[in-house]
């Protein structure tokens, strides 16, 4: 968008306007706040491996539901966990990508435009 508010923009389903998809969509959207609650707890608890864990699976199930920010977004979460220097981490980067990709998750809405 133009008026500078792409961030908050919702974020829909490349799938939305596919019927066969609704129920399968409302079900992964249904349970986005669970997994971005889960992501933001891994990340305050210092938890690095479960982060790992669960941006890897963002990763790979989010683009299957067409939505595929979402799973670059991951990706870059698992990249930065899995091949960052372990002393060297950048804790604050990491921190901006998580609090970004809950976010994200936030403004998702599944099929009828309900939010996640």
């Amino acid at each position: 968008m133009a008026d500078g508010q792409t961030g908050k923009a919702p974020i829909q389903s490349e799938f939305a306007d596919d019927p066969e998809m609704a129920e399968l969509l409302e079900l992964f959207v249904e349970e986005l706040p669970d997994r971005a609650r889960d992501l933001a707890e891994a990340l305050t608890s210092g938890d690095v491996n479960r982060l790992r864990v669960l941006s890897h699976q963002m990763k790979g199930s989010a683009p299957g539901y067409g939505f595929s920010q979402l799973g670059s977004a991951a990706g870059e979460i698992e990249h930065l966990v899995t091949f960052g220097p372990e002393g060297d981490m950048d804790l604050g980067e990491l921190k901006r990508r998580v609090d970004e990709l809950v976010g994200m998750c936030e403004r998702v809405q599944g099929p009828g435009g309900q939010a996640g």
